[in-house]
């Protein structure tokens, strides 16, 4: 885990996340929750690769 030089609270904000996520993804698999960046990236990596 890296440190922030900046706000405690958005780590700590930023943990909580990350640990439901996690428990989603235990829970219903590990594609069951993504970020929205993702969603379509690899869908592009596969247009790059034609």
């Amino acid at each position: 885990m890296q440190l922030s030089l900046f706000n405690g609270e958005e780590n700590k904000k930023q943990e909580k996340l990350d640990e439901v996520v996690d428990k989603l993804k235990q829970k219903y698999g590990y594609n069951s929750i993504t970020r929205a960046g993702k969603l379509h990236s690899e869908e592009i990596i596969k247009l790059k690769d034609v």
